[in-house]
């Protein structure tokens, strides 16, 4: 999808109305397909504000881990 937007970008005639709907249409196809759904439902899981509660806490022990240190910035 953004190697096919960036060429549609290039091109002198594109027009931006048609770009926005290119991106909406393939946004809308992408949340449809298994992959999409999978994936959102995985964002919205983790963008929750309850799951952030205990998602916080655990990434800031990641964190202090000093095995982790060089890696984690």
């Amino acid at each position: 999808m953004a190697r096919t937007l960036q060429q549609a970008q290039l091109q002198p005639n594109m027009q931006k109305g048609l770009l926005v709907a290119y991106v909406l249409d393939t946004d809308s196809e992408l949340k449809s397909s298994d992959q999409g759904r999978s994936f959102y439902t995985f964002w919205d899981f983790l963008m929750a504000p309850s799951q952030q509660m205990n998602w916080l806490p655990l990434l800031d022990a990641v964190r202090r881990r000093r095995d982790c240190s060089p890696v984690i910035t």
